[in-house]
């Protein structure tokens, strides 16, 4: 999608600008919007009725100082009176940090009060019926309702999975023990430039592959940046015909590839998938390290060379096997 530009002037655009960057509309969470002079990254996190709020405002401010952020809008969920009381805690601990919060907004999902600066009469909004929105969604954005929405996104789809199922036995016999990484980088690259997504078969084989670092190698390392956002799409569709106890190498695959495309919300809910599955993944970690650190997709380079480049999967370019 093209970067674009949005002027906030009023608590009610910046309330419209929150699930545009988040791609859903939050609920029970504190938000950090970094604003210019200079570039940073946004934060979400939970409000929720045990949550500590030194932690919140540290988890929130580390990221911030971190990448030299010293401007910020603050949009607390909740129900009024907890999101004005968590939004004032946020705003006093980024000043003492010496980060300025311009604005300060608490919501409940229908009415605003500014918290910074201070106002005490509700006012009724509707962010999803906003310009920004409407002008976003006919672009092409998705943005959904909820982040429980977002999470759907990588349910398991039964029909799907039983077809996949169905093909898997035939793929394993031609496998001589799943580790196929020449294979999952030829038919990622033919999707990439034919533009499509994989079979019932083809989902069975990549499930198979990335069970093993060096197929799971060749589905992410030698991706570039400009293509991220197919990747995603294609690792979609591979986790919604996954095996459920197969599921943590491919959501992890798809989290690195989420937050290649500059997705966070999409990146962060992989992980959980992930790490729910009880299996171990250095991949999952990776990318877990990245979105705490809020590391940049800019700074990204790949470290395997690409099938167009004519290198091979599994190796990286001093010839070590990547973790």
């Amino acid at each position: 999608m093209t970067p674009t530009s949005l002027t906030v002037r009023t608590p009610d655009d910046l309330l419209a600008c929150v699930p545009l960057l988040l791609g859903f509309l939050p609920q029970r969470s504190a938000v950090v919007v970094s604003l210019p002079p200079g570039s940073g990254p946004h934060a979400r996190a939970d409000i929720l009725d045990d949550t500590d709020l030194s932690e919140l405002a540290d988890g929130l401010l580390d990221p911030l100082l971190r990448h030299g952020v010293r401007r910020v809008a603050v949009v607390t969920y909740a129900d009024l009176d907890r999101a004005r009381w968590v939004g004032a805690h946020l705003a006093e601990v980024f000043g003492a940090a010496g980060v300025e919060v311009a604005a300060a907004v608490a919501a409940d999902g229908s009415h605003w009060v500014s918290v910074t600066p201070p106002t005490t009469v509700p006012r009724e909004y509707d962010a999803m019926s906003h310009p920004f929105v409407a002008e976003a969604v006919v672009g092409g954005q998705v943005v959904l309702g909820s982040r429980e929405a977002l999470r759907d996104q990588l349910r398991p789809d039964p029909a799907f999975c039983g077809e996949v199922g169905r093909r898997r036995a035939d793929v394993a016999d031609r496998l001589d023990s799943g580790v196929d990484a020449a294979w999952v980088l030829e038919c990622l690259d033919g999707h990439l430039r034919e533009h499509t997504l994989p079979d019932a078969a083809e989902v069975a084989r990549l499930c198979l592959g990335v069970a093993h670092q060096d197929g799971r190698d060749a589905a992410w390392g030698w991706v570039e940046r400009s293509d991220a956002r197919q990747h995603v799409e294609i690792w979609l569709r591979v986790l919604r015909g996954c095996p459920p106890d197969e599921r943590a190498a491919p959501a992890a695959v798809l989290a690195f590839h989420a937050w290649l495309a500059g997705d966070g919300a999409l990146a962060w809910c992989a992980v959980e998938v992930s790490q729910a599955s009880g299996e171990t993944c250095s991949l999952a970690r990776l990318v877990e390290d990245l979105l705490t650190r809020a590391a940049p997709p800019a700074l990204w380079q790949p470290l395997l060379e690409g099938p167009h480049r004519g290198g091979s999967a599994g190796r990286d370019r001093s010839g070590h096997d990547v973790a």
